[in-house]
């Protein structure tokens, strides 16, 4: 059994974590808190092995709770937050994943995958799930959290990306030009490449030189030979092609 701490001050948003949660026959939630001063004592009574934090919250926030947990014991944990300039925090946090909210089922659900990953294996080995930030970060944690953020070179800096973000990425020879609902800039990379390292549940390839975010498309009307021209929510227009006609279909028969 996984036992779960819930950390969020909106309660909309416990009870949205609690639900998700409860279905869930291997986990068990041991305490939900409001703020970051509870969440500290609940933690070192309670010794949850998974933690859903959210980092804007009162007393202490999530970055300043991390820093205060006991360095002997420390929950694995995955962020849940509106904001997406707290990545580059998780990433050194070593947190599991970092759910942007709104987030759905299918989104929870693959995070909750990877730290059921991670929490099995730790346990096989030590016979204790809760040793996340305590150890030094392995490649799979570093795997899981790129599923949630993008991490790209843009001249000299590095750019965190927030996944659920991205309306699409289009593809100009050695370049990338990424469109989100806050900028787009261009980067040297093939596209191919990107889409590896992209969240399937979120990302379609419609043509060799485009990559849509399902859930920015506005409209799709049926072309010659089963293909479509889908207009995005900013108005962008895209025509899939031959070589990419089945994962179109599969992405319309998704409920």
């Amino acid at each position: 059994m996984i036992r779960v701490m819930l950390v969020e001050d909106e309660p909309h948003g416990r009870d949205k974590l609690r639900e998700l949660i409860q279905v869930e026959p291997d986990l068990e939630i041991v305490g939900e808190c409001a703020d970051g001063l509870q969440a500290l004592r609940s933690i070192a009574v309670e010794r949850p092995d998974l933690l859903f934090l959210d980092i804007e919250i009162p007393g202490l926030n999530g970055v300043e709770l991390v820093k205060s947990l006991d360095r002997s014991y420390s929950p694995y944990i995955i962020v849940t937050t509106a904001y997406s300039e707290h990545a580059v925090w998780a990433f050194d946090a070593n947190a599991l994943d970092y759910l942007l909210k709104p987030y759905d089922r299918a989104r929870f659900q693959r995070a909750l995958h990877r730290a059921r990953v991670v929490i099995h294996k730790a346990s096989d080995t030590t016979g204790n799930a809760a040793n996340g930030p305590a150890k030094p970060r392995d490649e799979s944690a570093a795997a899981t959290l790129s599923a949630g953020m993008l991490k790209m070179k843009v001249g000299t800096r590095i750019k965190f990306v927030a996944m659920a973000k991205i309306r699409y990425i289009k593809a100009k020879g050695d370049h990338i030009l990424v469109n989100t609902v806050d900028e787009e800039f261009s980067v040297r990379e093939r596209i191919k490449n990107t889409e590896e390292a992209l969240d399937t549940g979120y990302f379609i390839r419609v043509h060799r030189s485009a990559l849509l975010n399902v859930n920015y498309i506005k409209e799709m009307k049926p072309r010659l030979h089963g293909d479509y021209e889908i207009t995005m929510q900013d108005g962008a227009v895209f025509r899939s092609s031959a070589s990419y006609r089945e994962s179109v279909r599969s992405m319309m028969k998704r409920e």
